[in-house]
């Protein structure tokens, strides 16, 4: 009577979370003419949740969560069609660079819109490619073409390979760091370091650096800078110590990266040309591309993440795809902190999967352990381990040649410990 109790109750535990898998693969895509298509160069989502969206040539998107707005030539000031960048400051007002040579700067405060040009302001060029605010407010804008500007809301101040020690006029991108330092990417002339007054330069020649043109920096809790490179992969640098990430020591399909962002779990989230989106939680990684994914598109040129767990991701020819609660799906390998770092169950990878997939586990000690492959019904369908094992860190294959696609799950059990995750089959 008690096992078919408790055989019950493992069933219902299935078919629970066979309901929850359903929602954590959930991908929702827009790429229309009355969403936004193509090309989208970056999003980043305000205190209301609505979703502000650059498009390379249909102008600059607004996404409430239900209605669509988009801002161009013909509807809006914006001044041109080619959007690069977008962010919000703290007062919720949007800064968005636009176009090249008949682009630059606008200012979206409410209803009211602002453009700043090299016409009319101390903006040196009109291409603007990045946008960042350091903690006193300032602006500090990249250009294409004309070095870095900061502007205070008052007065411009230009940094250029004239009058700076700057490596470039043709900045990528900018990021300040905890203590306002100002990190500086450049096209084929490494990155730059400014703390207000001292310019280090980083490159190919004096570093470590692996490439010189640098797309994106992302800096963690640790301080640690990751920094995406064209053609080098992706580098970790702590201040003094390098550690280069690409196709030959890690899971990236591309070292030709086009993206690089940290979520609120501090794990990352690469985009590589035509390589997909990879995820990595600095110990392991996992691959998201159109084959094994609802992504719309294999080169991811923007990640962000709104207050539900969902990833929005800016592809270069598909739209925006949101991977719904995938913050939340790719932290579920951690085990609680009851027992950290001592029992571990790791999520099987690749997942989906067709037919073979890697399922690995630590134990901290000499134990029997158990570990069993189930069926959306409860039904065991393999044994995978039935052993005494000493401590360590192990991996066994499950071969799902024969079964259709599902969702299955395997359940580990040694001592007092039991761990059950999901995996999907996909043929």
């Amino acid at each position: 009577m008690q096992s078919n109790f408790n055989k019950v109750v493992f069933v219902i535990f299935i078919l629970i979370n066979y309901l929850i898998i359903a929602q954590e693969y959930e991908w929702e895509s827009f790429n229309s003419d009355t969403t936004v298509s193509g090309w989208i160069s970056s999003i980043k989502i305000d205190s209301d949740d609505t979703k502000w969206i650059c498009t390379y040539g249909n102008g600059l998107a607004k996404y409430n969560n239900e209605t669509w707005t988009i801002y161009n030539e013909s509807n809006s000031d914006i001044p041109n069609n080619l959007c690069w960048a977008v962010n919000i400051d703290v007062e919720g007002i949007k800064w968005v660079g636009s176009g090249t040579n008949n682009g630059g700067l606008v200012k979206i405060d409410g209803d009211n819109w602002e453009i700043f040009n090299k016409n009319n302001s101390g903006l040196p060029n009109n291409h603007v490619h990045s946008i960042s605010f350091d903690k006193d407010g300032n602006k500090w804008i990249g250009t294409l073409q004309g070095g870095l500007a900061v502007f205070n809301d008052t007065s411009w101040t230009n940094y250029n390979t004239q009058n700076s020690d700057i490596p470039s006029n043709e900045i990528l991108c900018v990021t300040i760091d905890s203590e306002n330092k100002k990190w500086v990417g450049t096209w084929h002339n490494g990155f730059a370091i400014f703390d207000g007054s001292e310019w280090i330069v980083y490159n190919t020649d004096n570093s470590p650096l692996p490439h010189n043109t640098v797309i994106g920096f992302a800096i963690d809790s640790e301080n640690n800078k990751w920094i995406a490179t064209e053609g080098g992969g992706l580098v970790k640098f702590d201040g003094i110590n390098w550690i280069i990430f690409n196709t030959t020591n890690s899971s990236l399909v591309s070292d030709d990266l086009i993206s690089v962002e940290i979520d609120i779990n501090g794990n990352l989230w690469i985009g590589s040309t035509f390589g997909g989106l990879a995820f990595f939680d600095k110990t392991d990684w996992r691959i998201f591309n159109k084959s094994n994914s609802g992504i719309s598109d294999d080169s991811p040129l923007c990640t962000t993440f709104d207050t539900n767990g969902d990833v929005w991701i800016g592809t270069w020819n598909g739209g925006v795809s949101v991977f719904k609660n995938g913050l939340n799906i790719v932290s579920v390998d951690k085990v609680s902190d009851v027992l950290p770092q001592e029992y571990f169950l790791y999520q099987n990878y690749p997942n989906p999967f067709n037919p073979t997939t890697s399922i690995s586990y630590q134990i901290p000690k000499d134990c029997f352990v158990n570990l069993m492959v189930y069926n959306s019904l409860g039904q065991e369908v393999s044994t995978l381990v039935n052993e005494y094992q000493i401590s360590g860190k192990y991996s066994v294959q499950f071969n799902a040649t024969g079964l259709s696609s599902s969702v299955y799950f395997y359940k580990i059990e040694y001592e007092s410990f039991t761990k059950v995750k999901k995996m999907l089959l996909l043929r």
